[in-house]
């Protein structure tokens, strides 16, 4: 086993290569000769922010929609039973909305890799909060070089 200079949830680095990790285990090495492109920028931690930002939408309007069902049962002199479920129905698709929004939408550093013919995103978030962060530039500086692109507004 190689002795990783810097480790993460994510992926961890050591001489030989970048190590992606599943559930701290190595599933694939990708050696730095093979990095095309690498980039450190703020961006969206999750795969697919544009889905998970209209599965929130959708979830609001949803709610939005249940609640004036709701208050057109509280107004309407006719309707004689309001059931408590249709009280709740939309709290929680609304819970859930606000949450898709909020993580669809929240920047943070991560490292975009490239090699021949995947990309991974990979979050910097570990190290942001364990102060490893300047250490962790430059060592990816030295070994990747010009292949390293570093946004300025990443902290």
């Amino acid at each position: 086993m190689t002795p990783y200079q810097f480790q993460s949830e994510d992926f961890a680095l050591s001489d030989t290569g970048i190590h992606l990790l599943r559930n701290k285990f190595n599933f694939k090495t990708i050696s730095y000769d093979e990095v095309t492109k690498a980039s450190i920028l703020r961006g969206s931690e999750i795969k697919r922010p544009l889905i998970i930002l209209l599965l929130g939408i959708a979830m609001i309007v949803f709610a939005i929609k249940q609640s004036l069902y709701v208050y057109w049962l509280f107004t309407n002199p006719r309707a004689y039973t309001i059931y408590i479920e249709s009280i709740v129905i939309p709290v929680i698709p609304a819970a859930l909305g606000i949450y898709c929004l909020f993580s669809a939408l929240k920047k943070a550093p991560v490292f975009k890799l490239e090699d021949g013919k995947m990309s991974h995103k990979l979050r910097l978030r570990s190290f942001l909060k364990n102060n490893q962060y300047p250490e962790l530039r430059s060592y990816l500086n030295t070994k990747l070089g010009p292949r390293l692109y570093v946004a300025n507004d990443v902290n």
